[in-house]
Order: structure tokens, then sequence, then C-alpha cells
């Protein structure tokens, strides 16, 4: 009797302690120590800063439309040009005149509201042709080529160009001119040609 009663004791012992290492093995897969390393994630950064300072290259670019200037604007060495070509072979053997009118009503020097200017020249089939263009300008004929130096002929096949170029101009000045002059050439037959204005230039 004594033996059943030892052994049943000796059984509920092994089953209290295999109870306890149990809970004891639960609770320490379970909890987490105090001293543990949390690691807790990190938030995206946002992708847009509504407060962000433009960068140097967004706050230096130019408006459309307009262009950075390679010197100074306000210096006066800039240019314009009024060109027109004339047909190839335009020009019959003989003697010709041209007058070159410019008008810019809103001009404040009175010389430049109304500027004319005639010239003459021979065209001549045994004429040589000059190596370019031959420019029929204010001062007279005249090419690249043969700079300064007067023509007083040039052949048939010769292509001409009408040119009137101001130059010793700011850069405002030099844009002004082509909004708001106008220039034409008229030949001897009567034909008045407009030149075109071109975009400021060095020379």
């Amino acid at each position: 009797m004594s033996e059943d009663r030892n052994r049943n004791n000796r059984a509920t012992i092994i089953i209290i302690a295999a109870l306890i290492i149990l809970a004891i093995v639960l609770i320490s897969c379970s909890g987490t120590r105090p001293d543990a390393q949390v690691n807790i994630p990190t938030p995206p950064a946002s992708t847009s800063n509504p407060t962000a300072a433009p960068t140097l290259q967004a706050a230096i670019q130019p408006p459309i439309g307009l262009t950075i200037l390679p010197t100074p604007a306000d210096e006066a060495n800039w240019a314009v040009s009024f060109q027109y070509r004339f047909p190839d072979r335009y020009w019959k053997n003989g003697g010709h005149q041209y007058t070159l009118k410019m008008l810019c009503p809103l001009a404040q020097d009175p010389k430049d509201k109304d500027r004319e200017w005639t010239n003459s020249f021979e065209v001549s089939s045994a004429a040589p042709i000059i190596p370019g263009d031959v420019y029929l300008r204010p001062e007279g004929a005249g090419s690249a080529v043969l700079f300064r130096q007067p023509i007083n002929a040039i052949s048939d096949s010769q292509s001409t160009v009408a040119l009137v170029s101001l130059t010793g101009l700011t850069y405002n000045q030099a844009g002004w001119y082509p909004r708001n002059c106008t220039v034409t050439i008229q030949t001897d037959n009567g034909i008045v040609q407009p030149l075109q204005g071109g975009a400021p230039y060095q020379p």
C-alpha cells in the first residue's frame, strides 16, 4: 500500500516538474528581454519637398525666347544687317543704278527717320566673276573678297545681294532696328524689293 502511494507521489512530482519546465520554455520563447535590441523600421524618405530651394541650374536658366549673350549687351559693339538676294542673272549688260532707302518713323534721331543712298555700277559678260557675293551697299558695290575696293563692273553671272549694315550699336539697339525700320532697294527698272532684317551679331 505504501509502495503504491510513494509511486503516485513520484509520478505527481515528475508531472509538476515537467509542467514547470514547459512553462519556463514557453515564456523564454515568447517573451522579449528588456535589454534586447529592437529594430524599428525607418519610414521611406519623402519624394517631394515643396519648401526646397531651386537648384542653381534651375535658378540661372533664362526665360524661354531669350539668349545668353556672349558679351555685355550694353557695349556698343553689336551690329545688324538687312539683306535681299537678287535672282540669278538678274542684271543685264549695261549701266545700272540702285537706291537703298531706310525708314524708321519712331527713331529719335531725325537722320534715322529717312535715309537714302543711290549708286551705280556696270554689268558686262566680259567681267570676271568674283568669288562669293557682290554686295550693293550704301557706299557702292563691293565684296568680302575685295574688301573696301570699289567694284565698277560685274559679270552678268555674278551673284548679288543688297546689303545695309548698321554697326556700333548696343544689343538692344541692334534688335530695335529690324522691328521698327523698313529697308528697301529700288533698281533702275522701278522695282522695289524689301530687305530682311537679321538678328544682332558682333562683327
